[in-house]
This record gives structure tokens, C-alpha cells and sequence, in this order.
């Protein structure tokens, strides 16, 4: 009984001290992460150069990359500057129906009733499979 709670210590003691020891080794995955985080950090201070200053986009194309406070500004003055005007009618005039048009008081069929309260509606046949011999 009394070896039994000896090796049941030894054993406790003997994981406890394979923990700690395991705990102070860096691990790949600790190692990944801190270079994860640099390089996050590296491009974060690149997109906070690139947000906050004058910056050359294309030099021989002369195109410039400009603070996004100073690009706000520019976009709200030209927008304040466009004063909303009205815009050009929906729907365009119809014009004179074509020859081939039915009417629009023509009924989908020939024996329909002539109701003023019943919708028209036009309908058309589909058209039939055509059988060719392979």
C-alpha cells in the first residue's frame, strides 16, 4: 500500500517536472507566431505610410497617392459642387405599333369573352420538337 502511493508520487512528480521543462522550449508554432506578428506589424506601419502621406503611385505617369484625410476632402468639394439636377423621362415615348403587333385590345384567343374586367393576356404556343432521323 505504501509503495503503491510512492510510485503513484514518483509518477506525478515525474510529469509535473516533463511539463515544466516542455513549457520553457519555444515550438514551431511559437516561432510561427512571432513571426506573424512582425510581419503584421511591418505591414501595418506600410499601410499607415501609404494612408497618412504624399506618396509617388506611378512617377513617370505622374500619378500621385494622396493622404486619405486630403482625398476625403476632394470627394466631399466635388460632390458639393454637382448640384442634383432632373433626370430624363423613365419610360420612353411609345411610338406607332409595327405592322405584325397585335393590338392591344386583341384577346389570346378567338372564342374568348369580350369581359372589360377580365385581364388581356396574350399567350403564345411553344414551339413543337422537330424529329430529325440521326
Amino acid at each position: 500500500m505504501i509503495t503503491g502511493a510512492i510510485l503513484i508520487l514518483l509518477f506525478s512528480g515525474l510529469v509535473l517536472l516533463l511539463n515544466k521543462q516542455r513549457q520553457g522550449i519555444p515550438t514551431i508554432d511559437d516561432q510561427r507566431g512571432e513571426q506573424r506578428l512582425q510581419t503584421l506589424a511591418s505591414l501595418e506601419a506600410d499601410n499607415q505610410k501609404i494612408l497618412n502621406h504624399y506618396h509617388w503611385v506611378d512617377k513617370d505617369k505622374k500619378i500621385v497617392g494622396v493622404p486619405i484625410e486630403r482625398a476625403m476632402e476632394l470627394v466631399v468639394r466635388d460632390l458639393q459642387a454637382n448640384h442634383p439636377h432632373a433626370a430624363g423621362p423613365i419610360n420612353p415615348t411609345a411610338g406607332p405599333p409595327s405592322p405584325g403587333a397585335p393590338s392591344p385590345g386583341a384577346s389570346a384567343s378567338p372564342g374568348a369573352s369580350k369581359n372589360s374586367h377580365a385581364p388581356q393576356v396574350n399567350v403564345q404556343a411553344a414551339p413543337s420538337p422537330s424529329t430529325k432521323p440521326r
